[in-house]
């Protein structure tokens, strides 16, 4: 009720403590604040307009509204912000990830682009970390700005000495994604780095190194590498219990990275054999033996833990099982006596893929880790069955001595010059801009997909048959699974009905079905709308989409089928079997949860050949706009 009495600078200040003293649970009186700040915003100074932006970053909670009008009164004020204020206020909006949006795309690019102008007049004035956060704030935004950057290299070769090892490490890495190449000052900041590593966290050790890394050679080398990879192993605890994390254990991010970025120097590197090993036992091989678990075959299954069944009764005896009495307070009512009682049921034991992706899901989430990297993807394709025999770069990347050989099989060379076409046409159809111009964006990753399929339906007068072919085609990502539940499986039947130009025999409840036969993994986020899932859904549909039609074309066979529909397992076992090959290029290394919903795919189609290949777009580019 004394929210509309209080004056811009209470509301400011009100917002600033409760984020300074990190109190949560407010979030009822912090949008109140907000409201209110919206009808006064015009009487906000640089400083609270900083303040609350700033407050609401660390907090965590977004008001749409208050952010719009933060950014418009800003760009009115900025010539009376102060260095810190412009910093505070970039990292605020990058911290709160605000751009792309409709209602708010224009009017945040428009203060990002205001702001880093003003900031190049001020970063004479600005200590280290200003700068770093602001670099980083570019990056994490996606915007690529030359000019600003072309500024912190000039201003940060005077003041490398003053840097910190978090600002080397953020400064390195918003050179590096955007790929703006300040060749003299990340040397000169690698050279700072090396001096200040023994100081460095685990986290910034990884960083620093992946950034600098694919930078391209020259600016670090194995004596660089070498004593960072000895300092990260003291920082990390090799030997910790799986069961409990403590102070120490890495996650595992942090080593996929270090070790990716380290690979092409293992050979001359003492510390390669200690931390590959820890880094196979530790997290490689777990997350890999996970996945074989959900595809239920290969070298790297390991079949689930027996439980063992009651002791049989004696041969030839009737012994009715003995009930279990369960524990009654003598006060206790009916609800409660159930309750005890229920307690005493053991969990119902859950089917083995289900099983098999909840326990890849702990794996996951224990281990925080989302992907395998450019090198170590490779190989996990290759353990679980997915690489072509063809494919030359198939090699043990544990092995120091294993050399990298060059080249893919014909088929990934023509899937690469596909994708890199659909691209160019992705590029010159979009829109302007305004933010995420690097990098993996998945709404602009590509998968490529070729097949040839058969699917076989047992009859009593002999086997019928449909055949399935694809020369090649381009899957993309979509946004159906990331909507209310209730709209799942809409866009993509409308989308592959009008493909077919509404002639379509699956319905939207069999989409809805396929999209559950091939979950991925929670990996850090949503993952559900990845291209090369969407590809693998496509061809579920297909196969889904020839069974229906199969049905209304044989109407006295049509149940033959219906359970196979209903479970979906294509392995014969419900009647259908479907075998073939099929071939999937992405243009950025699979993450996790995509090799989770590939292993899903093998484990319903057993008789399907998969074969993969990937590029790495922080190599080839492609993805940058």
């Amino acid at each position: 009720e004394l929210i509309p009495l209080a004056r811009a600078r209470d509301l400011s200040n009100l917002a600033w403590a409760f984020a300074t003293l990190e109190l949560r649970g407010f979030d009822s009186l912090l949008l109140a604040i907000a409201r209110e700040a919206v009808v006064q915003i015009a009487d906000f100074t640089e400083q609270n307009l900083s303040n609350t932006c700033w407050a609401y970053a660390k907090i965590g909670l977004r008001h749409d509204p208050l952010i719009k009008a933060i950014a418009d009164e800003t760009v009115r004020k900025l010539p009376q912000f102060s260095a810190q204020g412009l910093s505070n206020t970039l990292w605020g909006f990058a911290t709160m990830v605000i751009k792309g949006e409709e209602c708010l795309g224009k009017s945040a690019w428009q203060l990002i682009c205001a702001l880093l102008e003003e900031l190049i007049t001020r970063l004479p004035d600005c200590p280290t970390q200003q700068m770093s956060n602001s670099a980083w704030a570019c990056c994490r935004l996606g915007v690529r700005h030359d000019g600003f950057m072309q500024a912190i290299a000039v201003e940060g070769m005077k003041k490398l000495p003053n840097y910190t090892c978090q600002d080397l490490s953020n400064t390195a890495m918003a050179f590096a994604k955007p790929n703006i190449n300040a060749r003299e000052f990340l040397k000169a900041l690698a050279a700072e780095a090396a001096r200040k590593i023994w100081s460095f966290e685990a986290r910034e050790v990884s960083n620093i190194t992946w950034s600098l890394n694919i930078m391209g050679p020259g600016i670090i080398d194995e004596q660089w590498l070498e004593p960072a990879l000895k300092h990260f192993r003291t920082l990390v605890r090799v030997d910790f219990d799986q069961g409990k994390r403590h102070d120490g254990d890495f996650e595992g991010w942090e080593m996929v990275q270090l070790l990716n970025a380290a690979w092409a120097y293992r050979s001359g590197l003492s510390e390669w054999p200690v931390l590959a090993q820890t880094f196979r036992e530790r997290i490689y091989g777990p997350v890999v033996r996970a996945l074989a678990g959900i595809v239920g075959r290969g070298p790297m299954f390991q079949a689930s833990a027996h439980i063992p069944a009651a002791p049989l009764a004696a041969a030839g005896a009737s012994v009715a099982p003995a009930e279990a009495e369960a524990p009654r307070l003598y006060n206790a009512g009916p609800v409660t006596s159930a309750a005890l009682a229920a307690a005493l049921c053991p969990p119902p034991i859950l089917e083995p893929l289900q099983q098999a992706r909840e326990d890849a899901q702990n794996i996951i989430a224990k281990l925080q880790v989302d992907f395998l990297g450019p090198v170590f993807t490779r190989s996990a394709l290759r353990d679980l069955g997915f690489l072509d025999p063809g494919d030359s770069r198939a090699l043990d990347p544990f092995d120091p001595r294993a050399e990298q050989a060059p080249g893919s099989p014909p088929w990934g060379d023509h899937a690469r010059g596909a994708v890199e076409d659909a691209l160019a046409r992705l590029k010159a159809d979009l829109p302007f801009m305004w933010f995420d111009r690097f990098g993996p964006h998945e709404r602009r990753v590509q998968c490529w997909m070729a097949y040839r399929m058969e699917v076989e339906v047992p009859l009593g007068a002999g086997p019928w048959r449909s055949h399935l072919a694809e020369d090649g085609r381009i899957a993309d990502f979509s946004l159906d699974e990331h909507r209310a539940m209730c709209q799942h499986g809409q866009e993509t039947f409308a989308r592959l009905e009008a493909k077919g130009s509404g002639k379509v025999h699956f319905s939207l409840q069999d989409v809805q079905r396929a999209q559950q036969w091939l979950h991925g993994l929670f990996a850090q986020h949503d993952r559900a709308g990845h291209c090369e899932r969407q590809a693998l859904l496509e061809l579920t549909l297909e196969v889904v989409d020839t069974l229906r039609s199969f049905q209304h074309q044989h109407v006295g066979d049509a149940q033959a089928v219906e359970k196979c529909l209903s479970e979906g397992f294509f392995d014969g076992s419900l009647g259908v079997v479907v075998r073939g090959h099929l071939r999937l290029f992405v243009c950025h290394f699979y993450c996790i949860s995509c090799l989770a919903a590939i292993s899903n795919f093998a484990r319903r189609f057993p008789e399907v050949t998969l074969h993969m290949d990937y590029d790495d777009c922080w190599q080839t580019r492609l993805l940058d706009v």
